[in-house]
């Protein structure tokens, strides 16, 4: 994505669509560096944006959220300097169909 003004920072996103599911699609979507809002962005700019977004272009509902969910990070614990990874499993509601609105 290419900076739009000194407010923009690089950021790439790569992507595989692991399951369709209706009207929507299950995303696994990986950042080297996740900056707030990057996931939102990138799919809006791809003409698919995240469902519940209104403000990225979306007009599908996801229940009383958006349709992301952080499944699984790795990060340096800044006082350990240890490697951490965090993991929640996809809800229910993500991978049942018709069970969005």
């Amino acid at each position: 994505v290419e900076k739009a003004n000194k407010l923009t920072t690089d950021a790439s996103t790569t992507f595989k669509v692991r399951r369709h599911i209706g009207n929507y699609s299950l995303v696994e979507a990986v950042a080297d560096e996740l900056i707030p809002k990057q996931f939102q962005a990138h799919f809006q700019l791809l003409g698919h944006p995240v469902a519940g977004e209104k403000k990225y272009g979306s007009v599908m509902p996801f229940k009383s959220r958006n349709g992301i969910h952080l499944e699984k990070i790795f990060f340096v614990h800044p006082v350990s300097g240890k490697p951490m990874t965090l993991q929640c499993n996809i809800p229910q509601s993500f991978t049942r169909a018709g069970r969005y609105s």
